[in-house]
């Protein structure tokens, strides 16, 4: 039995507790990010739940996403899009600027488990998984047949493209590719790729 940590004749040369860096917020970690002078600021307040949801994007037509995976462009709306834009440029600690959202709607299909990954701009935006898929693509569901709505917070790769000055194309790239094998009759299609903004304004 040890009872001691000297009968394992170790030696270390400071048990001490040392001090936890102090937690930083989200918004604050963003600013930072995006070379915002806070000077004496200690705090930035998130944003508000209720914050406006805008569309400012979308692609032409439905996709369709096999085992060769899926590309499309999203053409942005050049006023919403300025909006974006602008409160980038406007970013302060009372002030934050918009968060951008990646949207698929009515995915649509017949395998659940499969795993895709999505990349904008040839920046990885993150993975989606289809679970639920098949019963929310059934008419008799609950769904309706609407299928699933995914979501995905792209708002830092927006501020990295903002940073490199990538976001004034009027255009955003959307790739989707597996990520793994596809299961048999794992194809689906997506009936469209959009993107939103959230602000305050």
């Amino acid at each position: 039995m040890v009872n001691s940590i000297s009968q394992l004749d170790y030696t270390y040369e400071d048990l001490s507790l040392g001090v936890a860096a102090p937690l930083v917020s989200m918004p604050m970690q963003r600013l930072r990010n995006l070379a915002v002078k806070l000077d004496d600021v200690k705090e930035v307040k998130s944003m508000d739940s209720n914050a406006k949801t805008e569309l400012v994007g979308a692609n032409q037509e439905s996709l369709s996403l096999d085992a060769s995976g899926a590309h499309t462009t999203v053409k942005l709306d050049t006023t919403g899009w300025k909006t974006v834009s602008n409160s980038l440029l406007k970013a302060s600690a009372t002030n934050l600027p918009d968060e951008v959202y990646l949207q698929l709607e009515g995915v649509k299909g017949n395998a659940d488990s499969n795993i895709y990954t999505v990349s904008v701009n040839q920046q990885y935006a993150g993975h989606i998984s289809l679970f639920g898929l098949r019963i929310a693509s059934k008419k008799d569901s609950k769904h309706g047949g609407a299928g699933l709505t995914i979501r995905l917070d792209i708002t830092n790769l927006i501020d990295k493209l903002h940073l490199n000055n990538g976001i004034d194309s009027g255009s955003l790239d959307v790739v989707i590719q597996p990520a793994g094998p596809i299961s048999k009759g794992g194809e689906c299609t997506i009936e469209r790729v959009s993107i939103y903004r959230k602000g305050q304004n």
